[in-house]
């Protein structure tokens, strides 16, 4: 009987320390200020030859919201810089392709960035990320958005 309860008790801590790390993973993939604007990032992930990663910026507000988009390896230098303009209501969704980056191998670590121009942008928009198969279209990977909360 005392077996079962300490293994239950053991897989109740494991689940518990499981829930917190999805959630401080998610919660690090937030923004940190910059100067005139903010920063969005992603931590480190990996894309293979056949699949895409794709950026979703939606913009909530009701005026235009210039944002910039970076694409980075794993040393931090630029892979793909796309600068883009998320009308009022709608979404742009730039995209980066692992055939088109002209490197050996078939996986790269990757991680995005994106700035705006002004932080009260920031509050309008919603940034997400997915891999996907370029043969099927089937998403393998998603970054979820950031919860924002009053005052962010």
């Amino acid at each position: 009987m005392k077996v079962s309860n300490t293994t239950t008790k053991l897989l109740a801590i494991l689940i518990a320390l499981g829930a917190l790390a999805v959630v401080w993973s998610v919660w690090s993939t937030g923004r940190a200020s910059a100067a005139g604007g903010g920063v969005w990032k992603t931590g480190m992930f990996g894309i293979a030859r056949g699949q895409t990663f794709q950026l979703n910026c939606l913009n909530l507000g009701s005026e235009p919201i210039q944002v910039q988009f970076r694409i980075l390896d794993g040393d931090g230098n630029p892979l793909a810089i796309m600068p883009c303009e998320a009308p009022p209501g709608q979404s742009v969704s730039p995209s980066l392709n692992r055939d088109d980056i002209g490197r050996e191998g078939n996986r790269i670590e990757i991680r995005a960035e994106e700035t705006t121009s002004h932080e009260r942008n920031q509050r309008n928009q919603v940034i997400t990320g997915e891999v996907f198969n370029n043969s099927d279209g089937r998403t393998t990977f998603t970054i979820p958005p950031v919860p924002r909360f009053p005052g962010d």
